[in-house]
């Protein structure tokens, strides 16, 4: 068996990574992925995702906000959050079903000084005029096309994609 010389802090982490990553003087990012729902609009047969909305797994329900509501969510990201910088992926099956308190919830995270981007994963579908008002430099929006569910021109013709194409 082989001896590891060095652990994974006393590895080398390359110029470009290290600045944006751990600043000097500044706090380390902290790069979340947070996996918010179970449940999805679309039935993709290659989908492995378990879509019933209202299914207990393991004593939770299968949206975030089933579990808490969002001034908890809110809250709990407030105080982990305000000293760390925070680079957060919101994601699941499809995290902008329950769009009206997703909506409020990317609001007040977007407003938080040391969030400082966040991806949601969609498949664009939901009604997307609520979240027209993001601060667009902190969004990114992974539009996934799933074309046993939707058509091209119905994806590409959605709120969400028009509106970041217009920026």
């Amino acid at each position: 068996m082989h001896e590891v010389k060095h652990s994974i802090r006393e590895a080398r982490i390359p110029a470009g990574v290290a600045a944006a990553w751990k600043p000097e003087g500044r706090p380390a990012a902290v790069l979340l992925r947070w996996f918010a729902t179970h449940g999805c609009n679309f039935r993709c047969p290659y989908c492995h995702q378990n879509h019933a909305r209202r299914q207990s797994i393991d004593g939770h329900w299968a949206h975030c906000f089933d579990n808490w509501p969002v001034d908890r969510w809110l809250r709990a990201f407030q105080r982990n959050f305000q000293a760390r910088r925070l680079s957060l992926v919101i994601t699941g099956g499809e995290p902008l079903v329950d769009h009206a308190p997703m909506a409020e919830l990317v609001h007040g995270l977007t407003a938080m000084p040391t969030v400082e981007c966040i991806r949601i994963d969609t498949n664009a579908s939901p009604a997307m005029e609520k979240f027209q008002a993001f601060d667009p430099r902190k969004i990114t929006l992974m539009c996934i096309f799933h074309p046993s569910q939707t058509t091209e021109g119905a994806s590409l013709g959605s709120g969400l994609v028009f509106a970041v194409r217009a920026e």
